[in-house]
């Protein structure tokens, strides 16, 4: 080659950090909008990335009404959504509740997807009133449910929401709302639904009489240390799988789990040892989360019932396997309707169209936002999957687009 003649083709880059006084990581820390000091960043201490929980929105009024509720025997009911932040949430507080607390008067409800669709309905509520439930506790769901919640305080059932999505203008008139993106005392705003049902068991820690057969100091702070180990990896797993940024207290969550799932498994609880041994895993990475363990967690509320993948987590030795071995073949069930989804929708795309469409009455409702999400990840444009129900005239759909996508200026 004449290197004389030869002439660079033009090249856009754009700088993003020019501070020479920085090292390399603080610059790539910089450049994520990442303001953690890099040793903090790098290895988490829990005495500077664990939060007060009583700061986030209404956190007292609910540890003081469940605390009410547990001294009066007052029947409580757990209600989650049917995803796998849903069914996690919802296990670790019933958990915690009848293993630390001993507190048996509790159950836990989930919707039916297609029956029901997305949310709590009023239908519930009367089916939880026919059963004298005293106390509900909501689990990563139901900031917009405004009308359910006054319709609660009208047949005398009180309500406690926790949930990490964006609200609707109005705040559900619940009696206790707590949710980190309307806490002003809370800054964290990136929690995922599993996160704030934790910080919930959190301050339930520091104020019930769980300690009182303890005799001293040290003996209270182990079994505070051995509870928050107990449910750290259940709560990571899932901080994960919800894709919230992995910074701040859910970076925390994430190392320590790790460290405790890799170096510690015997303080972890005793259904998620033998999950991850049913799985043969005997080193777990943030790859396993994703492709390995939540996979089989979600398929059950997405394709089944999410009471099946509860199983998995609630139950140990026999009744466990038979769970995960049934949970094994609705996930496989799962991939295979995925995957027939996926060929058809994308056979019958128009790919010159911005919004690319497609419909079918073979798709199962369930996984239309699946097959809607690798169709805007493959060709980088928004995507709306229809499934058709022709004898009732109606349709399921989903809509994804890709990130930093501007639907406004793209419908100009």
């Amino acid at each position: 080659m004449n290197f004389r003649n030869f002439k660079l083709n033009k090249v856009r880059y754009q700088i993003l950090c020019e501070d020479k006084e920085l090292n390399l990581i603080s610059r790539l820390l910089k450049i994520r909008d990442i303001s953690d000091d890099v040793d903090n960043f790098l290895n988490p201490k829990i005495k500077d990335y664990r939060w007060d929980p009583l700061k986030l929105n209404d956190m007292q009024k609910a540890v003081d009404r469940i605390i009410e509720a547990i001294e009066n025997n007052e029947k409580i009911m757990i209600f989650g959504d049917y995803d796998a932040d849903g069914v996690t949430s919802s296990f670790i507080l019933f958990k915690f509740f009848a293993k630390y607390l001993l507190y048996k008067n509790i159950s836990i409800m989930y919707t039916d997807r297609i029956k029901d669709g997305y949310g709590m309905k009023n239908k519930h509520i009367d089916e939880m009133k026919e059963k004298w439930i005293n106390l509900i506790i909501t689990v990563d769901n139901w900031i917009t449910s405004v009308w359910e919640a006054d319709y609660a305080k009208e047949i005398w059932i009180d309500m406690i929401i926790t949930d990490h999505h964006k609200n609707w203008d109005k705040i559900p008139n619940a009696l206790a709302v707590i949710n980190p993106i309307i806490s002003e005392n809370y800054d964290f705003k990136y929690l995922a639904g599993v996160g704030v049902a934790f910080k919930l068991i959190c301050a339930l820690l520091d104020q019930v009489g769980i300690f009182n057969w303890a005799n001293t100091l040290e003996e209270n702070g182990n079994i505070k240390n051995e509870i928050f180990n107990y449910f750290l990896p259940v709560v990571a797993i899932w901080t994960v799988a919800d894709i919230v940024p992995l910074v701040w207290e859910n970076r925390l969550l994430v190392k320590k789990w790790l460290d405790l799932i890799n170096n510690q498994r015997h303080k972890i609880p005793e259904s998620l040892q033998w999950f991850l041994e049913y799985l043969n895993l005997k080193e777990v990475d943030t790859f396993h989360i994703w492709f390995v363990i939540w996979p089989r967690i979600n398929a059950g509320g997405r394709i089944a019932s999410p009471y099946k993948s509860l199983d998995t987590l609630l139950f140990t030795w026999e009744k466990q396997l038979k769970a995960l071995q049934e949970i094994d073949e609705i996930n496989t069930n799962r991939k295979k309707l995925q995957e027939d989804a996926f060929k058809i929708a994308e056979w019958s795309l128009d790919l010159e169209q911005k919004i690319l469409i497609a419909e079918s009455e073979d798709f199962h409702e369930w996984i239309v936002g699946i097959v809607s999400g690798r169709l805007t990840e493959k060709y980088n444009k928004p995507s709306i999957i229809f499934k058709l129900d022709k004898e009732r005239w109606q349709a399921v759909a989903s809509l994804r687009w890709p990130q930093y996508f501007d639907i406004i200026e793209m419908i100009k």
